[in-house]
């Protein structure tokens, strides 16, 4: 019987993860970043649009909460984007204020950013913060968010 152990550090989480694979086995369900668009007005009620990328850089997509796509990342992408959350400035995401009005006030999506698990993440909502646009990490998963469909 094969067994591999794969060992990683995060500086963004501050943890260890072993990881243990066995045949037949995957860690593709670990979630590392998703995006989720909420709000505005679509003939079932509210709009809702969400990226989930998983640790292998598998991808899904899902509108209005049915699976609208699926893929993977190469190498490099996903390469970048854990970098992009190793490198991300934690404490200036989390201390953004929040906004004067939040975009679901004149239909607009409400956008929620989390990185690593839902549970122990990073997890950042435009209404309850001044998202900066122009953050690595921001600027990287807006990029992945329009384009991975």
């Amino acid at each position: 019987m094969d067994v591999a152990v794969t060992v990683a550090h995060s500086k963004f989480l501050g943890v260890f993860l072993a990881v243990l694979n066995l045949p037949g086995c995957t860690v593709d369900s670990a979630e590392i970043a998703s995006v989720r668009g909420a709000g505005g007005r679509c003939a079932d009620g509210v709009c809702r649009d969400e990226l989930i990328i998983y640790g292998t850089g598998r991808w899904q997509r899902h509108i209005q909460n049915q699976p609208a796509g699926e893929g993977k990342l190469d190498g490099s992408e996903l390469a970048g984007l854990r970098r992009a959350i190793d490198d991300a400035d934690v404490g200036r995401l989390r201390q953004a204020p929040p906004p004067k009005v939040c975009a679901t006030a004149y239909d607009g999506n409400e956008m929620t950013y989390v990185v690593g698990d839902s549970a122990t993440g990073l997890s950042i909502n435009s209404c309850d913060h001044e998202i900066p646009q122009s953050d690595p990490l921001i600027k990287l998963l807006n990029g992945l968010f329009e384009t991975l469909r």
